[in-house]
């Protein structure tokens, strides 16, 4: 039949793309349709193409006709069509656009003042062109409506919805051009993973519409236009799709129903594509699965078993494992095949894992997951992946990979996993069967049980990572950038000549000072060399260019270039400029080397002064105290332990000092640090004169930021960053005692320890973002403990209730605070039992009623 309209395809061939939107496999390409149908000197255009194929597109339409000439512009769809509305504005602004409401609504929000619209109704005929043009809605009411495009001239209907095929190449819209075979599979495709998801309704109506108006020629928004017999073909194979709700093989045998979620004996269905490599991984995995006593258990090469039999098994199982490869992001098409024939109701909640293997730097797999969750799969399970060849190492991964997965199915605890706890003290994870916490010393009842972290987030690189600080904020960065970057990297610059160590024990345990060097690191020396990280030891940054990306090594010289750089310079205490404070015998307790040096003062000193009230100046003065020194403790705020605990704990804390002969003064001023060379004692403004043989100052910290400020960086009273680490210049981040977030620098170990590892995170291309820890503040000395957390009372004009207990018996105390009937915070003395309680308490703002 003779056309009335000169029809013109002016769309995108893309045919290396292979996943179209992460939800299907386009395995020969996709075309991205738009058309311009003349009649004499105007044109009606319709449809566009997504933003990274306008420039191609407005290329095409500039070679068929001037821009001037086109009336109106059909939109389908907002998603992926602004940057093409605009552009196109750009060289006809009278041009008037056609599309649903929902859809004008959205781009009106970035649509130039004046620009001409017309808003589409169900059922609405327009006269364009000289000839009627009739639009269609299904979905009306919804946020994207399909819209169908009727020239009642032509009989040929142009559509963004329920028509189409995943293929590639076709130029002109002639359907005797089209490869049945490739054309096929297209269709198939195109139906299965996007058009036939619960929308038998809507097809009856677009198909009724079609066969009412006798239409000859359906021109799509994706893929080639159909006529003749392919039409008919179509509209039979997509009924047929539709009326089945899911298509052959997504239910499970007889039922028809969603596989079940819980199992008492759970089944595990592993299908991987058939290579040597994975089929030797995947037998590893199901050896770890019966270790793990999980008997039912299906292994299934794909590259020998039909399509529709695997889609049944990955139904009828409990869990699903995935075994593929990941090329470019993209994994192997027999595992898509399976995966996007699955349906969200056969889905939803289900555990799934992958595991695949990478070549070496970009490849990961979350085309893949991305489509698991759009399903509705639970990813619980952590994935698996190896790099290369298969070693025996990534055997016996694969192994505890398995029992893994089958303590996960049958919801029991994984015994080849630590069983962490967090300190509720100092907020460090540790494995319990240290039996004490390795930064404060606590007991496991003041922690509680917490799980693993789960990385979901993996892609290897080849970027070069510098983290400048050895601390415990440095250290969990390079942790957390090596667990989602294996191939990166990483190099630490430490100012100190060891390895990262736990600071906290340096007040907490004068004594460790003698021990092995080995019982105070984070990790045992080899670790860092097993995680492929470098250290450079005693070696700082005396600054660094931003622009030219390299760091200046203050020690060597050298210049060393960047892809990412993290500053986690730590903080170094603050000495008052009192008189006297550079004569040996002055201290402050911030390294290895100076708790070594207290701990050979310590043999034969009788007396010691420590300057700081705070908690580290206390848990110093006790450790003197158990080394027969006498102690004198000097505090220049009102009390001590000020910011974190009430006046009233502070005096019951005095008591119990001055039992055992520690002098505690407050509200102090300090004129100086009397003697010659070496410090003999210190002297008060007053006059009055305290014998010392060696002074402790702990007045607090000061954040090392001179680099940072020297190369431009916003730093206030430390380097200012947002809640994902990001500091003010890009690819720069900061963490721990060195940064400031939300205005504060608190400069505490498990805030430390948390940053470093969201900075980590992030470097590496995750995207966390950090929240602020309620902590805290523990004091174990004097014989008692002292727990404080939350608000104690410290806001002014705020009408507090307070809840006091006193045992005489056991010497202890406990003190609530209310807002309202709300829990704000608790002081604990001598109940180190009830951390763990009084922490969940406060967190939760406890009513009461439910403590008393």
């Amino acid at each position: 039949m003779d056309k009335c309209h000169d029809i013109r395809y002016v769309g995108v061939n893309d045919s290396e793309l292979r996943v179209f939107r992460n939800l299907s496999y386009a395995g020969n390409g996709l075309t991205f349709s738009s058309y311009l149908v003349q009649a004499q000197e105007e044109c009606l255009l319709i449809g566009t193409v997504p933003d990274a194929y306008v420039r191609e597109w407005m290329e095409q339409i500039r070679q068929n006709v001037s821009f001037d000439r086109i009336s109106h512009l059909v939109v389908f769809t907002e998603e992926n069509s602004r940057e093409a509305v605009l552009r196109i504005l750009q060289e006809n602004a009278g041009m008037e656009l056609i599309a649903a409401y929902p859809v004008l609504e959205q781009l009106k929000k970035i649509l130039p003042e004046g620009t001409k619209s017309l808003e589409i109704r169900n059922n609405r005929t327009l006269t364009l062109l000289g000839s009627q043009f009739q639009f269609q809605l299904l979905g009306a009411g919804t946020l994207c409506p399909a819209l169908y495009v009727l020239d009642q001239a032509d009989r040929s209907i142009y559509t963004s919805d329920l028509f189409g095929s995943l293929y590639c190449g076709l130029e002109l819209p002639e359907a005797d051009s089209i490869r049945s075979t490739q054309w096929d599979l297209g269709m198939k495709d195109f139906y299965e993973d996007l058009a036939a998801s619960g929308r038998a309704a809507d097809a009856e109506c677009a198909v009724a519409f079609v066969r009412e108006h006798e239409v000859t020629a359906i021109y799509p928004s994706m893929g080639p236009a159909v006529s003749g017999e392919k039409l008919e073909e179509m509209l039979a194979y997509y009924l047929q799709q539709t009326a089945a709700g899911i298509s052959e093989g997504r239910t499970e045998p007889q039922t028809g129903k969603p596989a079940s979620r819980v199992s008492a004996h759970p089944s595990v269905a592993i299908l991987y594509e058939g290579t040597n490599e994975l089929s030797d991984y995947a037998a590893c995995v199901e050896n770890g699965l019966k270790e793990a006593e999980v008997s039912n258990v299906t292994r299934c090469n794909l590259s020998t078993t039909d399509r529709n039999e695997a889609i049944r098994m990955a139904l009828s199982a409990d869990v699903l494992l995935l075994g593929t490869t990941i090329s470019k992001g993209t994994p192997a098409k027999a595992i898509w095949d399976v995966v996007t024939s699955l349906k969200a109701e056969s889905c939803k909640g289900k555990l799934v894992s992958i595991f695949y293997k990478i070549s070496t730097q970009d490849d990961q797999a979350d085309f893949l997951r991305e489509h698991l969750a759009f399903l509705g799969f639970d990813l619980g399970i952590q994935s698996s992946f190896f790099v290369g060849e298969l070693t025996e190492n990534d055997l016996k991964n694969a192994g505890n990979y398995g029992f893994g997965v089958g303590c996960s199915a049958r919801k029991v605890p994984n015994p080849r996993k630590p069983k962490l706890v967090k300190c509720l003290v100092c907020g460090e994870i540790f494995d319990a069967s240290l039996g004490t916490c390795p930064v404060c010393g606590v007991g496991l009842d003041q922690c509680v049980p917490v799980e693993e972290e789960e990385i979901s987030y993996q892609k290897d690189t080849d970027l070069r990572y510098v983290i400048l600080g050895g601390g415990v904020a440095g250290a969990s960065a390079a942790e957390a950038i090596r667990k989602r970057d294996q191939t990166g990297e990483i190099l630490i610059l430490s100012a100190e000549d060891y390895l990262p160590i736990h600071r906290p024990m340096l007040t907490k345990n004068l004594s460790i000072a003698d021990a092995p060097d080995e019982e105070l690191y984070l990790h045992p020396a080899g670790w860092y060399e097993e995680q492929r990280i470098s250290l450079r030891l005693g070696e700082t940054a005396d600054a660094f260019d931003p622009e030219r990306k390299i760091v200046h090594a203050a020690k060597s010289g050298d210049e060393i270039p960047y892809d990412r750089l993290i500053f986690a310079t730590g903080a170094e205490c603050f000495i008052p400029p009192f008189e006297g404070w550079q004569k040996e015998g002055v201290v402050t307790i911030r390294h290895l080397w100076d708790s070594r040096k207290i701990q050979d003062w310590m043999k034969t000193a009788k007396n010691a002064v420590v300057i700081g009230g705070g908690v580290l100046g206390l848990e110093a003065a006790s450790e003197l105290l158990k080394n027969g020194i006498h102690v004198t403790v000097l505090e220049a705020a009102p009390q001590i332990i000020g910011r974190q605990a009430d006046a009233d704990s502070a005096a019951v804390l005095r008591g119990k000092m001055a039992a055992l002969g520690v002098e505690c003064l407050e509200g102090v001023q300090i004129e100086g640090i009397t003697g010659e060379e070496r410090a003999t004692g210190v002297k008060l403004k007053t006059g009055e004169t305290f014998p010392a043989d060696f002074v402790i100052v702990s007045c607090g910290n000061r954040a090392n930021v001179k680099a940072a400020q020297d190369a431009g960086m916003q730093v206030e009273r430390a380097i200012v960053v947002n809640a994902f680490m990001e500091t003010s210049l890009p690819s720069v981040y900061a963490c721990g005692d060195c940064a400031q977030y939300d205005g504060v620098n608190f400069q505490l170990w498990a805030e430390a320890s948390e940053q470093g590892r969201i900075a980590g995170a992030n470097a590496a291309g995750e995207r966390l973002a950090y929240e602020s820890q309620l902590l805290g503040l523990n004091l174990d000395g004097f014989g008692t403990t002292l727990f404080a957390i939350g608000d104690p009372g410290k806001q002014s004009g705020v009408p507090y209730r307070l809840v006091k207990t006193v045992d005489d018996v056991d010497n202890s105390q406990e003190q609530y605070w209310f807002m309202g009937n709300a829990l704000q915070g608790a002081v604990l003395i001598g109940r180190p039992d009830k951390t763990a309680d009084v922490t969940k308490a406060v967190m939760e703002h406890a009513r009461h009623e439910e403590l008393f």
